[in-house]
């Protein structure tokens, strides 16, 4: 009996890990951002309601988003069998069959949609719908927007980026009239920054699998060189949002993330032999950490 329960929960694990909790980290930064800035910007025409927002974070994050990683990973597992960390994953470890993470994948994408139409609010629902035709272009055939250059760089970075902030703004207010271009502007670039480092990391298996992809088909020093000016245009948008829109106090974040600024200059000069899960660990932890702190500077 004993060693069944070790058994099923070993699989419950591996099930989890599938959906990938340290990646909701780009969905929680993004949302948690783009609620605080409503109920800032907006001030008493937002709506504030803590189990409402919890309940959308709950809805993107491990059941929406979650069910997308196992559906990524379902895709992908053959060639992850090939990549020197992701090898390690679920399914291309043996430890979940692929048809087993296939339905656990749809599971959770339809509960995401089954509790996001109780909640009423169409924005959130084109979101999700947009969310999940994005990911489905970008990993699936005959699209399989991944291996190719510049629509890879587009769906895999940009789109969902803007659109997990807006689903945060969506969460306080269903108008996108006052919606705040610079911190739209800030997420799409810090996101692109991170973006091209994970790509970078995996060039040699890409070219090894014929992929057309970005960072394939541009060199090394283009892309780092794209990744440095995002990142310096995603500063300079979050310090002009917090001086014209927010106030001086949100520029705390940005501020304590510069203890990490030698490390980011660090991968950015050699990312293709970065330690992959190290990098997707403090990246990840940090997207957390900026988020939280950002929500507490708002209640001080």
């Amino acid at each position: 009996m004993l060693l069944i329960d070790i058994m099923v929960f070993k699989k419950l694990f591996a099930l989890l890990s599938l959906s990938r909790p340290l990646d909701w980290s780009k969905s929680f930064s993004g949302m948690v951002l783009g609620y605080i800035t409503a109920l800032f910007v907006l001030g008493k025409t937002a709506s504030f309601d803590l189990q409402l927002f919890i309940t959308g974070l709950i809805i993107i994050c491990p059941l929406l988003f979650g069910g997308l990683y196992v559906l990524n990973d379902w895709t992908d597992w053959k060639k992850d069998q090939k990549h020197s960390a992701k090898k390690e994953r679920a399914i291309a470890s043996g430890k979940i069959k692929p048809s087993l993470a296939l339905a656990f994948g749809v599971f959770l994408v339809v509960l995401a949609f089954g509790f996001g139409f109780f909640l009423n609010n169409a924005l959130l629902l084109a979101c999700m719908a947009l969310m999940l035709v994005n990911q489905w272009f970008y990993t699936m055939e005959p699209f399989y927007f991944k291996r190719r250059a510049i629509i890879d760089l587009v769906t895999g970075a940009i789109i969902l980026s803007a659109l997990r902030f807006i689903a945060g703004w969506a969460l306080a207010t269903q108008s996108l009239v006052q919606l705040p271009w610079s911190m739209i502007i800030f997420v799409i670039a810090i996101q692109y920054v991170f973006y091209s480092l994970f790509r970078l990391s995996s060039r040699d298996l890409e070219k090894e699998l014929g992929f057309k992809s970005s960072v394939v088909l541009f060199n090394e020093k283009t892309v780092i060189g794209s990744s440095i000016l995002a990142f310096t245009l995603a500063i300079i948008a979050y310090a002009f949002a917090s001086i014209t829109i927010l106030q001086e106090k949100f520029l705390i974040p940005l501020f304590l993330s510069g203890l990490l600024l030698p490390w980011y200059m660090k991968a950015l000069e050699d990312p293709e032999h970065i330690q992959f899960k190290k990098m997707k660990r403090i990246v990840y932890l940090h997207f957390y950490g900026f988020a939280i702190i950002f929500a507490a500077v708002f209640f001080l």
